[in-house]
């Protein structure tokens, strides 16, 4: 199997599992936080990481980087490039996402769920 063949692989993999999880945690009415787990941000460095460095060793690899295919209208290469750096992008807007998210307080006072519970 190709180098091109298993990042596009890896990068289908990437974002398969973040469209699960991401269209899990709507349904559920989760957040994200709880979603992903406790060890997410991690998850997208590494995800961000490996597709990042998929585009590199393409490049170094073949000579075929985004240089050179883009001017030559060469879209698939390019466009495997282009997706694997959108994956980065987008793990990382998640990751930094996930690093504002606050933690939830279960039954804290004043909330309707502690209300619910105190008339029972």
């Amino acid at each position: 199997m190709s180098t091109r063949a298993s990042a596009l692989q890896l990068g289908a993999l990437a974002a398969s599992w973040l469209l699960f999880a991401a269209s899990h945690s709507l349904l559920a009415g989760t957040t994200l936080e709880r979603a992903f787990g406790r060890h997410s941000r991690l998850a997208f460095n590494a995800v961000a990481l490996v597709a990042v460095a998929a585009v590199v060793a393409n490049g170094w690899s073949t000579g075929a980087h985004l240089g050179v295919t883009m001017p030559a209208a060469n879209w698939p290469v390019a466009g495997v490039d282009l997706s694997l750096l959108a994956t980065a992008l987008l793990a990382l807007a998640v990751r930094r996402k996930l690093g504002r998210v606050q933690p939830v307080v279960q039954n804290a006072p004043g909330t309707p769920r502690a209300q619910e519970v105190a008339h029972v």
